[in-house]
């Protein structure tokens, strides 16, 4: 069983992406508008406790209104989505370095980055156990999909 040590710095970046974020302003006050705002901000749910409120017949306003063009459920889909993104969107970047440009240590490398099978391929290491800062190679390589992965090629020799 081969052992290596891989030095990582990690970096946590937030960013919001706000390119998808959706900003409404309501053209009027009508019952119908406000009723679509609160679909693309709060959901059905609260659409139908608005019509609750309101005493209006939930069925009906969904069968004789849209909200530009979409039925509510459409509406309130697109828009809680882009919302939900724009609320938890965190980019965690990780920077990995070898410590010596063993092979094993760039499979380790090259499996965060291409898989591990492509990476042993690679590196025309097909059998064996490696492991990865004390992980097995494939629980090392999994565990950065869904970190953003910045590998120095500057390592020591």
């Amino acid at each position: 069983m081969k052992y290596l040590a891989l030095a990582a710095t990690v970096t946590l970046s937030f960013a919001s992406l706000n390119a998808n974020a959706a900003k409404f302003e309501k053209a009027d006050d009508r019952f119908e508008t406000n009723a679509c705002y609160v679909a693309a901000t709060e959901g059905l749910d609260a659409v139908r406790a608005l019509a609750k409120e309101n005493d209006v017949n939930i069925r009906s306003l969904f069968a004789t209104t849209s909200c530009n063009g979409l039925t509510f459920k459409s509406f309130a889909k697109k828009h809680q989505n882009k919302l939900a993104l724009k609320e938890d969107t965190a980019i965690r970047i990780v920077s990995l370095t070898s410590v010596d440009r063993s092979p094993e240590s760039q499979l380790c490398l090259d499996s965060v980055v291409m898989g591990e099978k492509a990476a042993r391929q690679k590196h025309g290491i097909l059998n064996g156990s490696i492991k990865c800062n004390g992980k097995d190679i494939s629980d090392f390589s999994k565990s950065f999909n869904d970190i953003k992965v910045l590998v120095d090629d500057t390592s020591a020799e």
